[in-house]
């Protein structure tokens, strides 16, 4: 789970939230015992079906302030550009 501020779409937004946001012992939620389906190995059979256990991750905002995104003001990117080039050996 992701706030309106982050696209799931994106990767590199999720992966932003996620190491800003989430924290293990908090917000992993373990599910235990849903449906799962016979073609995953791990699930197992009950008599009445498969069951197995999913996860979710919260990266949600804990608090409503101090989580907003920070950026890099646009003249220091134009400032950067060149050096990042030549350190990125392009």
């Amino acid at each position: 789970m992701v706030d309106v501020d982050v696209d799931p779409q994106d990767d590199q937004e999720v992966e932003w939230a996620l190491a800003t946001r989430f924290q293990a012992d908090r917000d992993l939620i373990v599910i235990p015992e849903l449906r799962g389906q016979p073609i995953d190995p791990s699930s197992r059979w009950t008599g009445e079906g498969f069951l197995t256990t999913k996860m979710g991750l919260d990266a949600t905002r804990p608090k409503k302030e101090g989580f907003e995104k920070v950026d890099v003001p646009e003249e220091v990117k134009l400032r950067l550009s060149p050096v990042l080039k030549d350190l990125m050996g392009g």
